[in-house]
């Protein structure tokens, strides 16, 4: 056994177990229920037992050494003695999570335990690789012995109360030091100045420091100077003087508001590497914004987009993600997720926005959809202007910060699929020109040797059109027509749609592409305008309907002796008597006919 893993379940046994011994209780604050640890009687029997395993050890060295519980300054010899524990016996990874999640919550009394490093100055330090302190204090060492640290890889301090000193010391005495995570850390004065030689990934969450009054006050990060620097996380504040020389940066992941994201995106600009960015966005209502500077490197771009639900309001333009977008023209992924989003009374119109285009995304993924005419209006441009474009997901659900956190807006599973899919159904059914035209393929393993009449329509003149026409006039053997129109229609015979661009370009397009190829006298175009095209589905009409009524007159005759008309004048009738009698011979004589007037009661007529 080389990791030691210590937490109150592993220690003092299931939840089950818990409950009925005490350990944990239900507490009700602030109309909340809360499950916390009895803090009078669970830390002295978690000690007791993890000393008596540690004494009972028969290990002479471990890898790791893990502890997670509720712990502070009361048990601090105990814990210095479990560090040197540890340490003594060659241990790469230390970490000490006092704040006993998920159990416990925290008041402003307790006093984090003293991480002091001149304790362990005359152990075998050097095999200490990993650290991570939760709730602690650490202190500047007061000779400066850094000896603990010297061979340190990465260290995670989290909610831990320190000094700018103690950071920019250990940057500067810890060449080995690769990742340094500060987790809403407490500073005495203000944010240390991150400089190192060997920092390759910083993460900093909203650090602060107490005034003398009292207050909590937000503290910046002014300076990033690691010149071996690949991923950066940074979210708090002060980054309009935050300065950067980070040159091989590959990975960066920030908060800012929409309207510091063009400022954001400029600084950005100047990492030549930069290939990810993650970017947690709290708007605020806006215009339309326009990103002025290229991203000209990055790959992979992930948007959380916070409280989406002042896009409620008419002034705010969320058309700078499609901007953002454009910026990037090497994306291959991009990933957009909508937190606590919800459905907006106030629909606005879907907009094809013609300016946009993009060559390179393959995959796209929006989260926290819900059903909002800019998710609607997202997909539908996406879907029509990424002209490499493998797949878009939409989904329901969004997370914050917990991995399997997920939630969801049930409005999704009630409307908002639905709403989605209509619209984008009902602007996907028209025809629409594609800007990036591809080649015409000359498909020679086509051929087909029975077919004589084809019909294609709908068409604005797009490459693929045209590439069927083609290939159909040359490998169609046996074609005698192929009928090329820019009308369609769904359901009514009489509700044809077309695409303007048919008129202004398309056909002239097609005819020029069309000039060379073989077969054109087999070609129509058939440019009849929607009153015409009214004129021919009625005489379609009226042509099914009199086969149709022939048909069945004739069968009842046969079976019956008997044929009914439907006329209207005299005209009608003397049409009537004349397909009576071509219809029926002499041997099959007709007995009866009724010829019914829509004009009058239905009579019987003597012929």
């Amino acid at each position: 056994m080389r990791d030691l893993y210590f937490d109150i379940h592993n220690v003092l046994g299931s939840e089950k177990e818990l409950l009925e011994k005490r350990h944990l209780t239900d507490v009700t604050r602030y109309s909340r229920t809360d499950r916390c640890v009895d803090l009078d009687l669970t830390p002295k029997e978690f000690v007791k037992r993890v000393d008596q395993f540690l004494n009972n050890f028969p290990g002479t060295s471990i890898d790791s050494f893990f502890v997670n519980f509720y712990l502070d300054c009361q048990q601090s010899n105990t814990i210095d003695r479990w560090i040197n524990f540890a340490m003594v016996r060659g241990v790469e990874r230390i970490n000490l999570l006092f704040l006993g999640r998920p159990y416990v919550h925290r008041t402003a009394q307790n006093k984090h335990y003293k991480f002091d490093s001149a304790l362990f100055s005359e152990t075998n330090a050097s095999t200490l690789k990993h650290l991570h302190l939760e709730y602690c204090l650490v202190c500047h060492p007061t000779n400066g012995n850094f000896t603990l640290f010297k061979n340190l890889r990465s260290l995670t301090l989290r909610w831990t109360k320190l000094d700018e000193m103690f950071i920019e010391s250990l940057l500067s005495n810890c060449r080995y030091l690769e990742k340094l995570c500060l987790i809403f850390c407490k500073f005495k004065s203000s944010m240390s100045k991150i400089v190192s030689s060997s920092l390759c990934h910083l993460k900093i969450f909203p650090c602060y420091l107490v005034s003398k009054e009292g207050y909590r006050l937000d503290v910046d990060l002014v300076l990033v100077d690691c010149l071996k620097l690949i991923s950066l996380e940074y979210h708090g504040y002060g980054f309009d003087t935050l300065k950067l020389n980070t040159p091989v940066l590959k990975n960066i992941n920030f908060s800012v508001s929409l309207e510091e994201l063009n400022a954001f995106v400029t600084l950005c600009a100047t990492f030549p590497e930069l290939e990810i960015m993650h970017l947690d966005i709290f708007l605020k209502v806006t215009t339309s914004l326009k990103i002025t500077q290229q991203l000209k490197h990055l790959k992979q771009l992930n948007l959380m987009i916070c409280n989406p639900f002042i896009l409620d309001n008419e002034e705010c333009d969320p058309l700078w993600i499609l901007n953002i977008l454009q910026a990037s023209p090497l994306l291959q992924k991009l990933t957009i997720m909508y937190t606590n989003s919800n459905f907006i009374t106030n629909q606005k119109n879907i907009r094809d926005v013609e300016m946009f285009s993009h060559d390179e995304v393959k995959v796209v993924e929006l989260g926290g959809c819900v059903g909002n005419w800019f998710e609607i209006e997202f997909v539908m441009n996406v879907l029509k202007y990424a002209h490499k474009l493998e797949q878009i997901v939409v989904s329901p659900y969004w997370r914050e910060d917990e991995p399997s956190d997920w939630s969801h807006d049930s409005v999704w599973f009630q409307s908002g699929r639905k709403r989605m899919s209509e619209k984008l159904q009902e602007a996907y059914t028209n025809s629409n020109f594609i800007t990036n035209q591809k080649n015409i393929r000359d498909v020679e393993m086509f051929s087909h040797d029975e077919v004589k009449v084809v019909e294609l329509g709908g068409c604005v003149g797009n490459w693929f059109e045209i590439e069927f026409v083609i290939n159909v006039l040359k490998y169609a053997h046996k074609l005698e027509q192929i009928v090329v129109r820019p009308y369609w229609r769904e359901d009514e015979p009489s509700d044809w749609s077309h695409d303007p661009v048919w008129f202004q370009s398309g056909r002239k397009r097609m005819s020029e592409k069309l000039q060379e190829a073989v077969g054109l006298e087999k070609l129509i175009m058939a440019d009849m305008d929607p009153a015409s095209i009214r004129a021919a589905v009625h005489r379609e009409r009226q042509a099914k309907a009199i086969t149709e009524y022939d048909r069945r007159v004739r069968e009842d005759a046969e079976r019956y002796g008997t044929a009914t008309f439907h006329v209207g004048d005299w005209h009608s009738l003397e049409v009537a008597r004349d397909r009576m009698r071509n219809n029926h011979s002499s041997s099959k004589r007709v007995q009866r006919i009724f010829i019914t007037n829509i004009k009058i009661q239905p009579q019987e007529r003597i012929l």
